[in-house]
């Protein structure tokens, strides 16, 4: 299945960190907490999911993050 046919609901227990790049290259563009989200996944690279939003825009997450048990304290 195509990654762009996927998408990430995430209920945020914890904090979730959006990124504009994959790993050291990216900075830290928000933190998104105590909200429900849904991204649509436009790719991947090693641990990170590249995701789209109507708030957040173009952005990248850990794709731990992405599962039931990820980001959660």
């Amino acid at each position: 299945m195509p990654a762009d046919l996927l998408a990430v609901d995430a209920r945020v227990d914890g904090p979730i960190t959006v990124y504009s790049r994959p790993g050291l290259l990216g900075r830290a563009l928000t933190t998104i907490e105590g909200d429900d989200v849904k991204f649509r996944v436009l790719g991947c690279r090693g641990e990170w999911l590249q995701v789209i939003n109507a708030r957040h825009g173009n952005v990248w997450i850990d794709k731990w993050c992405a599962r039931e048990d990820g980001c959660r304290g």
